[in-house]
């Protein structure tokens, strides 16, 4: 009778938690357990998150074969993760996150909502340390998101105490301007000659 009220206790508690669910399946890399409730969503989010085809060429050359598709996108968020790291100059590595995939934009706003209770824009991907999970919206997201949401699971991570929010959102945008390869301004609006 005790197994009885235990499992029904987990139950309702897995079936609670936004993002996770029966119909959901399981992509697992080395570093990160991915969610998602079908295949396309997944396809879709590797396509977007994929390097550009001459850092795959590189890779092909110095690795000397090219990897089955299902192993791609190991790769890439292994090592998109990793670099997060390397730039941030934090390394964990121990450290394994989860990420949940949503196809449609109404549905990550509905995990958003109840986790800020409506506060705060609307992002195309966010971090929610409580659950040590990135929930990201396929069809917004891109390398240098990724790498942003990916930055704030490892600055929650490395801190005894967490910095002030802005401090992380600076580094968490630094590291995205590197990934995405765009100019980070030190001091907006202001020019040193």
């Amino acid at each position: 009778m005790k197994w009885a009220g235990v499992i029904i206790f987990f139950s309702v508690l897995f079936n609670s938690i936004p993002g996770i669910c029966q119909h959901d399946y399981i992509y697992q890399t080395n570093l990160i357990t991915i969610y998602y409730n079908d295949r396309s969503v997944l396809l879709r989010f590797k396509e977007r998150i994929k390097p550009d085809a001459m850092a795959l060429a590189i890779d092909n050359i110095l690795l000397g074969e090219e990897l089955n598709p299902d192993e791609e996108l190991k790769r890439y968020v292994d090592k998109l993760f990793q670099k997060v790291q390397l730039i941030l100059d934090m390394p964990r590595p121990k450290l394994k996150i989860k990420m949940r995939l949503f196809s449609e934009y109404d549905d990550l706003m509905k995990v958003y909502n109840k986790y800020t209770k409506g506060k705060g824009a609307s992002p195309p991907a966010f971090f929610m340390e409580s659950e040590n999970t990135i929930f990201i919206n396929v069809r917004a997201v891109t390398r240098g998101i990724l790498a942003h949401e990916m930055a704030h699971a490892v600055i929650s991570d490395y801190f005894i105490i967490d910095p002030p929010s802005n401090v992380a959102e600076i580094l968490c945008r630094y590291v995205d301007k590197k990934i995405s390869g765009q100019s980070f301004q030190r001091f907006p609006g202001k020019r040193r000659y």
